[in-house]
Order: structure tokens, then C-alpha cells, then sequence
């Protein structure tokens, strides 16, 4: 079809990237392409979206939106649709059968095929004419057209801008016509502000090849200072080499939509495509988490006091759900994801403003639409003088205990401190609620939350008298019920204002994602830290510099045997417009690899696997609760068939320590400290746990082994 029929509008979605724990870029930046999309609602409407518009297909019309940010009232959308068709005498058209294909849509009448069809930068729209109307004169298509734009005359020939004051509209420009063999003929547009006429010359419509096509152009005539393409609040996840980045966009003062993009190491994949698009309605505060089991993604949200949710499937977008939406004012979302027990199983959690109560529940994504379980309540504070907010719990996690935390602020003294509770199987607390970070004589605030079950990592912004503001972590270990915290560590120099934060956990490191002010601009940070200790792992990265940048998130692809790859996303803000970014990055903190398995537990290594690390540790998760534990450890390995067991490290020329008793949850943690010495950097030893058992020696079992490289 010809190029001069399009409804145009511009869109940067703008440069990606990806990121993780000790950070080593793994490529770079990956441009991210303007892009669009086309999907089926509930309600049976298609709904597109591009670069700055959105466009409903309804039964037998279009409804087109300008992306205009703040400075539209509210969403101003124009309704159009094909009414009357003739050559001289109109006649009223036949009903329309909408047909859908990739990316584009078609309205099939008797008299003509309207074919509208997607691009990043618009919707190109075409009356198609396989015979021409009865009777002589102008070949006239007659739209009926409803929006509180107010159509004047544009500056480009024959063309017809429909504009609000002081925040843009669409503009559409001269009829083209264009017969089967090439030859063209320009027409006319007439409209008096609830009809638009599409008119071709009688001369060449007389002569004209069928098919003939009627190409008006329609293109987008934006004020500059408008903020068309208004992002904010991004927040990312991963399905193995897949990133969905869902973000909320500006589409009028009034209405915020939430999107979703999908980025691989290849660059963009499948459609950008609106998963809230209620008109009028601000959709805010997205978060999404993804499912191992189900390889599938829930993106949720805050919808004007309710909480929804909609399926991510196969980098497209699945049903949308309601998880709450009592007369209370629910808001807040946040969401853990990632290897939990239970296929399928996700739990969501946000504020309960009315209650003053943080909620939750599980979600089901083993279908379509999920289905929410029943709501329970985590947190409550009925104290008068103090409130709670901004809940959060760890993107992904191997197991299904969890750590909430959340702020609580106190009337008596006007500060905020970090608060936490231990979760159990998904909606069960467990253990007394603690206090994390600040009180009486510091704020604390903006908690985020990465773990891996049994240790903890929790960063969070500061304000305080004695060390100004700023950002700091503390790293804390589950003991039963109890969080055993360590001392909390700046992340950043003191009177540093940080803006926003978001932490990732890696098999032997943890990230933090900071954006900071520095001088005039607010650039984006990465800082490695040892998990167990807050202490320095890999040191301070920076991400983008220069910048005026905000609303960051961190991923990591934690859980899984290759853990050292995640994946960070950013605003970089131009005034009052945003872009979305990321970058990729692959882990520096040492070499791990399994090296056989084992009839129990699962190991992880806890901290950087790197010289002079202190505090350095491998874990044993999910053993039998409360029995000796025993650890193999040698620089060599000896690969001995013991039953159904491989005995790996040579212990005979290393060592074997009694470690105690695991705890009630079947763990327990060997810990010893790596000389500073250059010369250990590519060491390589061995590491393995027993039990006393039946399947080796008829006296112990084994765990799987792991092989550690040091950095």
C-alpha cells in the first residue's frame, strides 16, 4: 500500500540495556527501536499502540489517540467512522466485518475495504474501491467524526488539524488518490467539526485502474513543549534471556497508561503493547515479576484505589484481573516472583490506605486470566499516631520464604523507619515484626528488598541530622524467627540526595541500582556489594552520567545455574520528557559451577567468591531440619562413586567440618575468610555437605558438590 496514507506521530523508546552483580557490561548499549503493537481486549475491542498514539478498534470504528503528556486536560481521543460513500449522491454504507491480521486491522463494507494499518510512527489508513460507486461526479467517502479537538485549517496544502490549545493534536493532510497503475491525482478534505469528507476529482476517477485507492495523510501536529512521550515508574523482570520492562506513560494530564516492552540481547522482541488503557483513568505504580514454572510474566498496578493484574504470555499480553478492589483505597503494588514453591505461584502485596494495613495474596499464572487467591492481611498498625507505606518484598526468589518490609512512620518523633516480617509459604508471617533502619533521630525510607530464603539484603533511602541524606544498606540472616541484622553501610557520601533505589540478588553478590543527584544531574549508579555484609564487593559502577535520569530497577537472573546476568532499566528525562534505557551486564565475583548431584539439599555460594573477601560462605538449603550437617572442602577433587552418591572433594588431602545442627528449615552456612593474597586469584576448590544418611558408606548422604574459582 502507498506511503502517503498514514496517521504519524513520534515516539522515542529510547536506547536499552541490561545489568547485573559484580558488573561487567556485557555488550554495548542496545538501541531499542520505536515499536508497536496490536492485541485483543476482553471487551472484544483490538487496541493498538505506537510511538505517541493509541488507537481502538471497535465493531465498526476506529477511536485514535494523540499521546499528548501533561499538557492535554485529559485523553483526547477522535472517533471515526465510515458512514456514507457515493459519486455525487451519497448512500449510506453496508455493516462493516472487522478483520485482523498482524498489525493491521480492516473494515470490510460492500462498497469498500478501509484498511488501517500499524507502524511505529502511526496508523496508515486506506479506503480501497474493488468497484466504484453508481452515478458520475467527485468519488466522495463520508466519515462520521466525534472529539473536542477543534479542526482548523493547517499549514501544509489541503491538510486539516484537529488541535486543543497548548497541547497539540493530529493533523490530516492532503487526499491522495492512486490508481492500479500508479497514476495519482491529488483530492480534498471537508469537515464541519462532526463530518470529514475524503473527495477525489470526478476527471480521475473516471479514468482511474481499479483498485483505486483513496490515501488521505494523516499526520501528527504536536506543540513542542508538550511532553508527548511522558514516562515514568519502569520495573523489570526476566524469563531466561528475556526482559519485560513495564512502565507508565502520560497520555493526557488526566490519564496514565501502563505499557510493556520486551528486550532480549537482540534488541526489542514482539510488539510494545498497552496493558492498561482505561480512558481517563490513571494506571500507576506497575510492577512486574515473572514465574519460572509458568515462563510467563504478571504485570500489576495501582487502578484508581484497586489493585489489578494482567498475564504476560509469549511476549504478548494475556487477560487482565482484578486481585483487589474493595471501597478501601488500595495502592502500592509490589510483588515477588521468580523460582517460588508452588508452579506457578506469584504473591502480590500493596498498601491498604484506608486500613492503614499492608495486604497480599497469591496469584495463580498456571491460567488465563490469573486468579488471585484469598486476601490476607500482613501488616497492620492501628496506633493513631503512626502509619505505614511503600511495601516491598524481593523481585525473585528461590524458595518461598520471603522477607516484607515496609515504612512505618512515626507521629511522636516525624521520622520513618524500614520495618520487616518473615513470610512463609507465600501469605503466612512468621516471626515478630523488626525494625530494619531508622527512628527517633534518622529517617529511612524506600525500602528494597532482594534475598535468597535465609539471607536478606535491604537498601534504603536516609535523611538524617547527623549523617545527612543519602542511601545505606544492611544485610540481615532468617535464625528461626529472628533477623540477625548487620550494621547498616552508606552506599553513598554523606549529603548525597538519592532519588530512587532498587536492589537484585546474585548467586554470590548483590547489586544496588541508585540514582543519584550529583551537581545538576541526577545520573545512575551501580554499586556491588558481599550480600552477607553490605561490605564492597566489586565496587561503584557508573550507568549514565550526565544525565537528568530517575525511576530505576534492577533485575538478576538469581535462582538459575548461570546466575551471573541481569539486566538494569532507567528514565533518562529531558525536561519534562522521558525515555526509557537499559543496560546489560554479566557478574565478575568468581567462577561456580555444579559439579554433581546429589540426593538432598540445594547449595548456593553466599557472597563474593573473590581475594580478601572476610566473610566469605557457601550455603545448604532445603536439608533435613535440625541434623548435623558436615562439610567436604579441597582444592582437589576425587570423584569417588559412594552409592547413589559422588563424593567430589579429595577430602583426604583437604578437610571435613562439623558445622552443627542445620536449622528448622533444613539450612545451615560454612563461612571462612579468603587471604587478601593476589596470588590465590584462580584458585579453584571444592565444596560439598553430608548428613548422617544410609546411602554412603551406609552411614552418611551427600549433597551436591560445587567448584568456586576465585577473582
Amino acid at each position: 500500500m502507498h506511503t502517503h496514507d498514514r496517521i504519524t506521530l513520534s515516539l522515542l523508546l529510547a536506547s536499552a540495556a541490561l545489568v547485573a552483580q559484580a558488573p561487567r557490561p556485557l555488550a554495548l548499549p542496545i538501541a531499542v527501536p520505536s515499536g508497536c503493537g496490536l492485541q485483543a481486549e476482553d471487551d472484544g475491542s483490538l487496541f493498538g499502540v505506537g510511538v505517541d498514539y493509541q488507537v481502538r478498534f471497535l465493531a465498526d470504528r476506529f477511536e485514535w489517540k494523540p499521546i499528548l503528556g501533561k499538557a492535554a486536560p485529559h485523553d483526547l481521543p477522535l472517533s471515526m467512522q465510515v458512514t456514507h460513500v457515493g459519486r455525487g449522491e451519497l448512500t449510506p454504507v453496508g455493516a462493516a466485518t472487522r478483520e485482523r491480521r498482524e498489525l493491521r486491522v480492516d473494515y470490510v463494507r460492500a462498497e469498500l475495504r478501509e484498511q488501517l494499518d500499524l507502524r511505529p510512527d502511526g496508523m496508515k489508513q486506506s479506503f480501497v474501491f474493488d468497484r466504484l460507486p453508481a452515478g458520475s461526479g467527485d468519488l466522495i467517502v463520508r466519515t462520521a467524526i466525534t472529539t473536542e479537538l477543534q479542526p482548523e485549517r493547517a499549514a501544509s496544502d489541503g491538510a486539516i488539524a484537529f488541535t486543543f490549545p497548548g497541547a497539540g493534536g493530529l493533523q490530516i493532510g492532503q487526499v491522495l488518490g492512486i490508481d492500479a497503475d500508479g497514476h495519482t491525482a491529488t483530492g480534498t478534505l471537508r469537515t464541519n467539526g462532526s463530518m470529514l469528507e475524503f473527495v477525489l476529482p470526478a476527471a480521475f476517477v473516471d479514468t482511474a485502474v481499479l483498485p483505486l485507492v483513496l490515501d488521505p495523510l494523516i499526520a501528527a501536529e504536536i506543540v513542542v513543549s508538550a511532553a508527548a512521550t511522558d514516562d515514568r515508574q519502569v520495573d523489570i523482570a526476566h524469563v531466561g534471556t528475556t526482559y519485560a520492562l513495564v512502565y507508565r506513560r502520560f497520555v493526557s494530564a488526566t490519564n496514565t497508561d501502563v505499557y510493556v516492552t520486551y528486550v532480549s540481547d537482540a534488541g526489542v522482541v514482539g510488539a510494545t503493547l498497552g496493558i492498561e488503557n482505561f480512558v481517563n483513568v490513571a494506571g500507576d505504580s506497575p510492577r512486574v515479576v515473572a514465574s519460572d514454572a509458568t515462563a510467563n510474566y504478571l504485570a500489576v498496578w495501582n487502578h484508581s484505589g484497586d489493585i489489578q493484574g494482567r498475564l504476560l504470555i509469549a511476549n504478548g499480553a494475556g487477560s487482565a484481573v482484578s486481585i483487589a478492589n474493595s471501597a478501601n483505597n488500595e495502592s502500592q503494588p509490589t510483588a515477588a516472583g521468580g523460582l517460588l514453591a508452588g508452579n506457578g505461584r506469584v504473591l502480590v502485596a500493596w498498601l491498604d490506605g484506608t486500613a492503614d494495613a499492608i495486604k497480599g495474596c497469591e496469584v495463580n499464572m498456571n491460567v488465563n486470566p490469573p486468579t488471585p487467591q484469598a486476601i490476607q492481611t500482613f501488616v497492620t498498625d492501628p496506633s493513631i499516631f503512626s502509619s505505614i507505606r511503600t511495601p516491598a518484598l524481593p523481585r525473585s526468589c528461590p524458595v518461598d520464604r520471603l522477607l516484607l518490609s515496609w515504612v512505618s512512620n512515626s507521629s511522636t518523633f516525624g521520622t520513618d523507619s524500614v520495618r520487616g516480617v518473615f513470610l512463609a509459604s507465600l501469605t503466612t508471617t512468621f516471626g515478630p515484626n523488626f525494625t530494619v533502619a531508622g527512628g527517633a533521630l534518622s529517617d529511612a525510607f524506600g525500602p528494597a528488598v532482594a534475598g535468597d530464603g535465609t539471607s536478606w539484603v535491604i537498601g534504603y533511602r536516609t535523611d538524617s541530622t547527623l549523617t545527612g541524606g543519602g542511601a545505606a544498606c544492611v544485610a540481615l540472616h532468617q535464625n528461626f524467627a529472628t533477623a540477625v541484622l548487620s550494621s547498616p553501610r552508606a552506599l553513598t557520601a554523606i549529603n548525597t540526595t538519592t532519588n530512587d533505589i532498587d536492589v537484585a540478588w546474585f548467586r554470590d553478590s548483590a547489586a544496588f541500582a541508585l540514582t543519584v543527584v550529583r551537581g545538576t544531574a541526577n545520573d545512575v549508579l551501580l554499586i556491588s556489594v558481599d550480600p552477607l555484609t553490605c561490605a564492597d564487593c566489586q565496587g561503584t559502577f557508573a550507568v549514565n552520567l550526565g544525565g537528568n535520569d530517575t525511576a530505576v530497577a534492577i533485575t538478576s537472573t538469581f535462582g538459575q545455574n548461570t546466575s551471573d546476568e541481569g539486566a538494569i532499566a532507567w528514565m533518562p528525562i529531558s525536561g519534562t520528557q522521558g525515555n526509557l534505557s537499559m543496560q546489560r551486564y554479566g557478574a565478575d565475583g568468581g567462577t561456580i559451577s555444579l559439579v554433581a548431584d546429589g540426593p538432598f539439599g540445594e547449595q548456593f555460594v553466599s557472597g563474593c567468591a573473590r581475594v580478601g573477601h572476610t566473610n566469605f560462605g557457601v550455603e545448604l538449603h532445603g536439608g533435613s531440619p535440625s541434623t548435623a550437617a558436615f562439610a567436604l572442602f579441597a582444592t582437589s577433587r576425587i570423584d569417588a562413586a559412594c552409592g547413589i552418591n559422588t563424593i567430589v572433594p579429595d577430602f583426604l588431602s583437604g578437610f571435613v567440618l562439623s558445622l552443627g545442627n542445620t536449622s528448622a528449615a533444613g539450612d545451615v552456612r560454612m563461612a571462612f575468610n579468603i587471604p587478601g593474597s593476589a596470588a590465590l586469584s584462580g584458585l579453584r576448590f571444592f565444596v560439598q555437605f553430608a548428613k548422617p544418611g544410609t546411602t554412603c558408606f551406609s552411614a552418611f548422604d551427600l549433597s551436591s558438590a560445587m567448584q568456586i574459582t576465585l577473582q
